[in-house]
């Protein structure tokens, strides 16, 4: 069985002048990542390694929430899961390493909602609403990160 945590970065800066990639969180942002990644420890819950989108608010929050959760793990940022929708980012997950059984990716509305959608309910179409921050657990019925798909999916946090 692989687990699968889903996080939205944080609360971030309502725009950037060089664009929304770019856009930073704010002060309520980083409190919120580095909180749940103390409610992570505070759970017992561990990943071995952490996906994140490529833009600025992402690898902030990706970072703030190893660094609450006290996790040492590699953070790795993934372009594709910027504007990932929940088909694309499923197909990042089919590619991740088989050593790790359980992994964070912290990305982006509306993709992680349909991708959470689509591994425990089967449909896609169907968008789990993810305010800034909002952290889901998900045990797949996979033993390698190539069998997470539609519907084999459960949901624990």
């Amino acid at each position: 069985m692989k687990t699968l945590y889903l996080l939205r970065h944080g609360t971030a800066e309502s725009h950037s002048p060089q664009g929304d990639f770019y856009r930073n969180l704010v002060d309520q942002g980083r409190a919120e990542a580095e909180a749940q990644g103390r409610i992570f420890r505070q759970g017992g819950l561990n990943v071995e390694r952490i996906f994140c989108s490529t833009a600025q608010r992402a690898q902030e929050t990706a970072h703030l929430f190893a660094q609450g959760s006290g996790l040492d793990v590699p953070i790795e940022a993934d372009a594709r899961i910027y504007e990932g929708t929940g088909e694309g980012l499923l197909t990042c997950i089919q590619e991740w390493p088989d050593d790790a059984q359980a992994i964070l990716l912290v990305g982006h509305m509306p993709g992680v909602g349909h991708l959470l959608s689509m591994v425990a309910t089967e449909h896609v179409d169907l968008s789990m609403r993810y305010a800034p921050a909002t952290l889901a657990g998900v045990h797949l019925d996979a033993d390698t990160w190539d069998e997470a798909d539609y519907g084999v999916g459960t949901l624990v946090l």
